[in-house]
């Protein structure tokens, strides 16, 4: 650790119980050192992990899914899917990941046309859960390689674009 520039701690444990234990032992030295933490996917289920703990190291974590409830385009849907279903779209529901995922490949197809597989790597759009960037494998195929990446920023997690 360096008292005179940044630090960023990648954190690679996946037990609420060491994100606990590293905050805790954070906090000890939060006046003294600049710290920021990226932590893997799980943190965010957290539920035992005290925000006002992690958010002073603007803590990040890396996920293939996030929603940003705040965004307009997402208020927007929700309204459009309880009119139509009478219920919230939820997450776990792959209500977000089925519209991205029509809109992104007829987004493609209407771009492309027939030819849409041959741009694929370079087409992105944004969409809501998901975001897709396709890269071709050695083995044959294509994989999605993009990971979001939000902060909790003021008691909430936000997408960093």
């Amino acid at each position: 650790a360096s008292l005179f520039r940044n630090n960023l701690i990648v954190a690679l444990g996946s037990d609420q119980v060491f994100a606990i234990e590293l905050f805790t032992k954070l906090n000890y030295v939060r006046d003294s050192l600049s710290i920021k933490v990226i932590g893997l996917p799980d943190w965010h289920e957290f539920k035992s992990l005290d925000v006002d703990y992690s958010q002073p190291f603007s803590l990040r974590v890396v996920a293939e899914d996030f929603v940003d409830y705040r965004d307009k385009n997402i208020d927007n849907f929700i309204h459009k899917f309880h009119t139509a279903y009478h219920k919230v779209p939820e997450i776990e529901s792959y209500s977000f990941l089925g519209y991205d995922a029509t809109f992104y490949f007829l987004q493609a197809i209407y771009n492309y046309g027939d030819n849409w597989m041959k741009s694929i790597t370079d087409f992105e759009i944004p969409l809501m859960q998901n975001q897709l960037h396709f890269e071709k494998q050695s083995r044959g195929g294509y994989e999605n390689t993009y990971w979001n990446l939000y902060r909790q920023e003021n008691y909430n997690y936000i997408l960093e674009r």
